[in-house]
């Protein structure tokens, strides 16, 4: 195995996997005409590049360390790696745009396209064992396999050169392949210009974030070059959120979050929403400012720490006044946002949305239903069918957070005051989905320690505990039935996010137990169920 650091690694692995992911849709956007597919595509561009970034500043912080030349040259090797991982990425948008213009469907069938994506997809398969073993063959093999791609390539031109010939066809492609030449030397001065912005403020910077800094610069008071921002997180839909400081100060002064338009008006329209609904639940808006498909959002840095935080470094008590705090708070918004109209949060249809980059992280999962000595193991897609027969609706519905991890709910110890902050998916729903969510948070930390693992644990049942208080206090007769089709869900989709085989397959387990007992429960008798989730729960 090449040796690399974990943060390298990990991410590295997930590249790979959205790289992979983006091609599937590239070829059902080409080979079915999905537009759903190619749309896909082009609103993931941001999560390649955080991940790519993420490897990049990593090796550079490793190759400051006292290593010596032949890890420094594989660090080098890995950034260029992921570099060009972005970039296939890059030019999968380019395609869709490109074929989008495309009127005669038989120009993009099968005999032109599937053959290359095929390979393709041959060819990214190799990377990841080409790092776990070490082996050059596999290298070896994907260079094979890309000189066959330019071999499509080529045979792709003569067709359309045979196709125009009439017309001084061989002309007119070479022209328009020097045209894409020029256009790929532009790119590269496009990327030189973004490289050379970050030398020049000292900080890794595209120019989106850079214009999204201009437009906001009378909110921030403050000129760009005075202005520092700090990486705090990237999220999975390609934004990124940091902090922002002035000259002469360490701490704060607001919260920066840039990203595509689309999402973050739906983050500020959740902001709006909870200002309304629970006033000081979530932090202001100071600014929000459109740029193109992009846009940026400024909002005010809240005081306190992550529940995340909390559970894993602070004492008991602080987790104590916590969670007794977030239950009240939990409480009032419950009953002041109560709709009696039946809500029904479809947990396996979320599933199925989310299975192909599942899969394409952990294939293993994929297998079909077999038979052994004479009882029938259902495959997972077979298992989600199932169980998805057996939903039903909640009898109301409240106003819920919609991505209610652990590091989204902030709890300040001085004013005793609870926030929550990424609210783009808040929405009116069955409340059983943010308990779902929240209990698999606590899950899925890839923490080893057993103290911090049973505190986890014992987290994820008070809140369990909580929900099922107000539920029997509303007469909610089928939250336990809803809460484990909602459990099941969260276990699946989030290995996604997990690269621990070991934790992953545990998840997995968990799901297809849960599934497996409520396809197997009696209808018509959902208030009687119950799950044994001090077993589940348990380290």
């Amino acid at each position: 195995m090449i040796k690399l650091p974990k943060a390298i690694r990990d991410n590295l692995l997930f590249l790979i996997a959205e790289v992979e992911s983006q091609i599937q849709h590239l070829e059902a956007n080409l080979l079915s005409q999905s537009q759903a597919a190619g749309q896909r595509i082009l609103d993931r561009s941001g999560y390649s590049y955080n991940l790519r970034v993420r490897i990049q500043n990593a090796c550079w912080a490793s190759q400051k360390s006292n290593r010596p030349q032949e890890a420094r040259l594989r660090l080098q090797a890995i950034e260029s790696i992921a570099h060009d991982l972005d970039r296939i990425t890059e030019l999968s948008r380019m395609i869709v745009s490109q074929v989008s213009t495309v009127d005669e469907i038989e120009l993009v069938d099968d005999k032109v396209f599937k053959p290359i994506l095929k390979q393709i997809k041959a060819g990214l398969s190799l990377i990841g064992p080409t790092i776990s073993d070490a082996n050059t063959q596999h290298a070896i093999r994907l260079r094979k396999t890309a000189e066959k791609i330019e071999k499509h390539h080529k045979r792709i031109e003569n067709a359309c050169i045979s196709q125009i010939r009439k017309s001084n066809g061989r002309e007119m492609v070479a022209v328009i392949l020097a045209a894409h030449s020029f256009q790929h030397i532009g790119e590269t001065l496009f990327s030189i210009s973004e490289s050379l912005l970050s030398a020049v403020l000292g900080q890794a910077i595209n120019f989106d974030r850079f214009y999204s800094l201009e437009a906001l610069q009378d909110d921030l008071q403050a000129d760009d070059n005075q202005i520092r921002i700090e990486t705090i997180a990237e999220t999975r839909s390609g934004s990124a959120i940091s902090g922002v400081t002035h000259p002469g100060t360490d701490e704060y002064t607001a919260i920066f979050k840039d990203g595509e338009r689309k999402k973050l008006k739906e983050e500020k329209e959740g902001f709006d929403t909870w200002h309304e609904l629970y006033p000081g639940l979530a932090p202001k808006v100071l600014s929000y400012k459109k740029q193109g498909e992009n846009a940026a959002l400024l909002i005010e840095h809240l005081s306190g720490l992550t529940l995340e935080n909390i559970v894993l470094n602070e004492s008991q008590a602080l987790l104590d006044a916590a969670i007794k705090q977030l239950g009240l708070t939990l409480r009032k918004i419950w009953k002041e946002t109560e709709d009696d109209a039946p809500s029904k949060a479809q947990f396996m249809g979320q599933l199925e949305k989310r299975l192909p980059d599942i899969l394409s992280l952990h294939p293993t999962f994929d297998f079909p239903t077999t038979s052994l000595c004479g009882a029938e193991a259902k495959g997972l897609k077979r298992l989600i069918r199932d169980a998805k027969k057996r939903e039903i609706s909640a009898p109301f519905s409240v106003y819920i957070h919609g991505d209610f991890n652990l590091d989204n709910i902030i709890f300040d110890p001085q004013e005793k005051r609870i926030n929550f902050i990424d609210l783009h998916r808040s929405r009116q729903m069955d409340y059983a989905q943010d308990i779902s969510v929240f209990m698999v948070s606590c899950y899925r930390l890839q923490v080893l320690e057993q103290p911090e693992r049973r505190r986890l644990m014992w987290l994820a049942l008070e809140m369990h505990n909580l929900a099922k208080r107000f539920a029997t206090k509303q007469r909610d007769k089928t939250f336990e039935f809803r809460l484990a089709l909602g459990l099941a869900r969260s276990f699946i989709t989030s290995t996604r996010f997990i690269l621990d085989t070991r934790l992953s397959n545990k998840m997995l387990l968990n799901a297809r137990f849960i599934l497996e007992k409520v396809i197997h429960s009696q209808p018509g008798n959902e208030s009687r169920f119950r799950l044994p989730l001090k077993e589940i729960f348990h380290e």
